[in-house]
């Protein structure tokens, strides 16, 4: 279960531009410095083909080995999450990467100025932990500026001043904005934009402790934010909320008027 909800989750960032200029960005600039190698190597043109392949694939795993242990570890703070990712990403994809990289450069007749593979295998893991920290600081940045991306598990929706109280029950590692709560008998979901947290509490308790974020029933077992609704998607009679996130959840015919009233089921998508 938490690798497919990985993978959905890695789509969503691989599929996002800004991830995609990022690997650009990195390409371009191994291009013009021709670390490792390369710039005696290889023409400008096949510097940039050389490094765009190992920064997207490099860069996708590593995003993946970061959802994921954010998912299989939801009580370990970011930062340990993020040096795990380093070490398990150097560990698994850096030897391939540097025997690959040693081969493509061996092969030519350029002077070898490769560094040892110890060094390079530094480099990697400086690298990883450099588009790691960058693309969050990235998306951190657009989120205060922009509205948020349904593509982008990163971004954040608007919040209140104040955390809603319901955020003193989770664990201090979990932060960002709620988008929906679901009932189950005794016990509450809180879906966050990377991780869901049960926590044993009525629904009607859990959602007055949101109090200051402005949210709405869609069913008797849903309550979502209102920032959390990207787009409302009618099929026949029945209508659904698609949120921010990608996820979409029921809307039940007693609370549709309160959502149509607060223009909810306005956002139509066809």
């Amino acid at each position: 279960m938490q690798v497919q909800e990985a993978i959905r989750h890695w789509r969503k960032c691989i599929a996002h531009p800004m991830t995609a200029a990022i690997f650009l960005a990195a390409a371009i600039i191994c291009m013009i410095s021709g670390p490792f190698g390369t710039l005696q190597a290889f023409s400008p043109l096949m510097r940039l083909l050389f490094w765009i392949p190992i920064f997207v694939v490099g860069g996708s795993i590593s995003l993946f080995i970061r959802i994921y242990l954010r998912l299989r570890w939801p009580h370990v703070a970011k930062g340990w999450v993020e040096l795990a990712t380093v070490v398990f990403f150097t560990a698994i994809c850096g030897l391939p990467l540097v025997f690959w990289s040693s081969y493509l450069v061996g092969a030519t007749n350029a002077p070898q100025t490769l560094p040892s593979q110890g060094l390079q295998l530094l480099y990697l893991a400086i690298v990883c932990g450099s588009f790691l920290w960058l693309r969050a600081f990235l998306f951190h940045t657009v989120s205060v500026k922009a509205k948020p991306d349904a593509e982008v598990l990163e971004t954040s929706i608007a919040v209140a001043d104040e955390a809603p109280r319901l955020m003193r029950r989770l664990p201090d590692n979990l932060s960002g904005p709620v988008l929906y709560l679901t009932a189950d008998d005794h016990f509450v979901d809180v879906h966050m934009l990377e991780a869901t947290h049960r926590i044993r509490l009525r629904f009607k308790d859990a959602i007055d402790e949101m109090e200051g974020v402005e949210g709405y029933y869609s069913h008797r077992s849903h309550w979502v934010s209102r920032d959390a609704v990207k787009t409302a998607i009618k099929a026949n009679t029945s209508w659904r909320l698609q949120l921010v996130n990608g996820e979409d959840i029921p809307v039940s015919r007693k609370y549709q008027p309160d959502l149509e009233a607060a223009g909810l089921l306005d956002r139509l998508e066809g």
